[in-house]
């Protein structure tokens, strides 16, 4: 809805943060030892630790059931690099 419209209903939607989209391509490249996926897998590293650590300061409220998942995340991350 972002791309298409200007909605006031999904202004400052933060999800994209926990729920990175990018993920989807980088599961392909996993296994492959190179530079870009150690790059792609420590950046999502740094923005799933910031989310976990900003956690309540940031203008939209997460449901709590969501940080659990978050650090999991955080910690496959740690584990591709």
């Amino acid at each position: 809805m972002w791309l298409g419209t200007d909605q006031k209903n999904c202004a400052n939607n933060y999800n994209l943060l926990w729920a990175l989209p990018t993920n989807i391509i980088a599961v392909f490249f996993a296994n492959r030892q190179t530079r870009l996926k150690k790059i792609y897998f420590k950046t999502a590293l740094i923005i799933s630790i910031l989310l976990v650590v900003t956690w309540f300061i940031l203008p939209q409220q997460f449901n709590i059931a969501f940080l659990p998942l978050a650090l999991a995340m955080a910690f496959c991350y740690k584990k591709f690099l």
